[in-house]
């Protein structure tokens, strides 16, 4: 069960996370945010079955106590489709230099780009540049976004 300490890192990065994504936009049918503990594979079959359902793209957060400290853990998109759902564990946030708006990345071996829209995923064909440094962007900006101290948690790049 998720004590009230928790729910205040959830909602904190969530908001946060949404800022960067969205920028001014707002939420509308079509997308959703979820946070939670690490996904189990029975936490992935529930939440594609959601998506399913609704027909609208998620956004999953996941968080895990390490070292005593609540921590993000992943992100991870499930994209609805026509005959199922798409899943993209282990994104990363990246921000462009000279953007505001910070987008989803995949691995760096086959790196693939999301942006997401207020009513849905985006996926773009261009390979996003150097990886580290808009990463590197994406976790200073979450952490600026992040008021109170006690929410700073270490997030992985």
């Amino acid at each position: 069960m998720i004590n009230d300490f928790e729910n205040s890192v959830m909602s904190a990065y969530a908001n946060a996370v949404c800022k960067m994504l969205l920028g001014t936009d707002r939420l509308q049918p079509g997308l959703a945010f979820s946070a939670g503990y690490r996904r189990t594979i029975d936490d992935t079959v529930s939440i594609a079955d959601v998506v399913q359902s609704t027909r609208h793209d998620m956004l999953r957060l996941s968080f895990e106590w390490n070292e005593g400290e609540f921590q993000l853990v992943e992100l991870a998109l499930f994209i609805w489709r026509d005959r199922g759902v798409l899943t993209v564990p282990n994104c990363h946030l990246y921000l462009p230099a000279g953007s505001d708006r910070a987008r989803l990345v995949t691995s760096e071996i086959s790196p693939r780009l999301f942006g997401l829209e207020a009513n849905g995923v985006v996926c773009f064909d261009t390979v996003p540049e150097n990886l580290y440094a808009g990463k590197s962007r994406a976790v200073s900006r979450l952490q600026s976004l992040l008021a109170p101290d006690e929410l700073r948690t270490n997030w992985r790049t």
